[in-house]
């Protein structure tokens, strides 16, 4: 998972976070970030839209059977 990370700095953590972005998941690290939404606005802009949505939320529900 991603969380506590610096958002704009994950390429430099993860450089093969485009490549393989069904392994990482989103987390928050909430209540110690200032802005979920922020980070989230970041992470949008340094992936392409299918890696952000797998990282984001599509992972998740995989993982966890959200899909029925």
């Amino acid at each position: 998972d991603i969380s506590g990370l610096p958002p704009k700095n994950l390429l430099n953590y993860y450089p093969s976070l485009g490549r393989f972005p069904e392994k990482f998941l989103f987390g928050t690290d909430y209540p110690g970030v200032p802005s979920v939404r922020e980070n989230l606005e970041i992470l949008e802009g340094i992936l392409d839209r299918k890696s952000f949505e797998l990282i984001t939320h599509k992972n998740a529900w995989n993982i966890f059977g959200f899909w029925g």
